[in-house]
């Protein structure tokens, strides 16, 4: 139960999406948590399922659904006239787009703070220079703060986009450290090593990296369960190289609503990514005293700390060594991790995130 907020405000999340990633589970996440602390809370999103909405709107929470372009727009024009949002926390392209156009339109009228939160180190649309050229010259400085979810990403922010960080923050994302009750009920074998992978199965994950060092690894005499929780492009193309394996069990799980079931069915959490906002299931696996290994780029050292094993990315033979690194590991060994890990964990607590965004509320308000 989060504890109680002395000023109570009106916030407003706009975002493309209600599902999809990390920057959809950090706008859950931080809305319910807004909500319990006796803030009121509306999400304005274009695309998602009807289950998430009633979900959230079984929390309390206002969800608004909108849609691209002008309409769109005229929607949440007249919410924001309805609602009088105290703040406006704007996600991803498509919300900083129009929690800008917003801003410019009614921002001196309705009084409200721009928020724009940025989620990565990398530029995720095209074309590049455009996108960069509204990001630096209109939308950053339209904002009244914007947030860098992590060190890197205020990095970024300063040496690829050469924007000036006098008014860019970083306030890590954070999660419950309490998950909910959860059982191995994935798990194959409870004697065999079980490694596991959770996230879109694309390109940019890895899983092409993951492959070849479990080819590595099936020249040995490891015997490996496998497990990939995730759907998208890749899933026929791992789909059909199954049975290619002699010692490697690769399992194909398909969507796992229930993840903390997953993360329960596991001994080793692998996360060869090419490129990553946060890197929010590397922090859930942790969540569940799952060791690490990631790739060294990005966010995932902010969120690894000690706690895990780096790799460079692009390196399968990096990745099976640290694969055999682990299986080699003393219970003893293990056992010191564990304590890195529940210690690591803790500076991710979801308390110490609300209570910054609170802070920053208060801050903003005496401008």
């Amino acid at each position: 139960m989060h504890k109680k907020s002395k000023k109570h405000y009106k916030i407003l999340h706009i975002t493309p999406y209600l599902e999809g990633g990390g920057a959809e589970t950090h706008i859950r996440l931080i809305s319910k948590g807004m909500v319990e602390r006796g803030h009121q809370v509306a999400i304005y999103f274009m695309k998602g399922s009807d289950s998430t909405k009633k979900e959230l709107e079984k929390t309390g929470i206002k969800i608004i659904k909108g849609s691209p372009g002008v309409r769109g727009i005229a929607k949440l024009i007249a919410f924001i006239k309805q609602y009088k949002p105290d703040f406006v926390h704007a996600h991803l392209y498509k919300g900083e787009i129009y929690g800008t156009f917003v801003k410019w339109l009614y921002g001196k009228k309705l009084k409200f703070k721009l928020i724009i939160l940025r989620h990565v180190d990398f530029w995720p649309y095209k074309p590049r220079k455009l996108w960069e050229f509204f990001q630096k010259y209109v939308f950053y400085p339209t904002a009244d703060k914007v947030v860098g979810i992590s060190y890197a990403v205020k990095n970024f922010i300063r040496d690829e986009m050469g924007y000036n960080l006098k008014n860019v923050v970083v306030i890590h994302y954070g999660i419950p450290l309490n998950p909910p009750p959860s059982s191995p009920k994935y798990r194959i074998h409870k004697n065999r090593p079980t490694l596991g992978f959770a996230g879109r199965l694309t390109y940019q994950k890895g899983l092409d990296v993951l492959i070849r060092a479990l080819k590595i690894l099936d020249n040995t005499s490891h015997k490996l369960d496998v497990l990939i929780a995730g759907s998208g492009e890749l899933y026929n193309f791992l789909n059909n190289l199954k049975d290619s394996f002699i010692n490697v069990n690769l399992v194909l799980l398909g969507y796992v609503k229930d993840i903390h079931n997953f993360y329960e069915s596991i001994d080793v959490f692998v996360f060869p990514t090419r490129f990553e906002g946060f890197g929010l299931v590397v922090l859930e696996a942790m969540l569940h005293n799952k060791i690490v290994i990631a790739s060294k780029i990005s966010s995932i050292p902010e969120v690894v700390g000690d706690a895990g094993i780096l790799i460079s990315k692009e390196s399968p033979e990096e990745l099976s060594k640290a694969i055999e690194t682990f299986l080699r590991m003393s219970e003893k060994e293990k056992k010191k991790l564990m304590q890195k890990i529940k210690k690591q964990c803790k500076k991710f607590d979801i308390e110490i995130m609300l209570n910054k965004y609170e802070e920053l509320y208060n801050n903003l308000l005496k401008r």
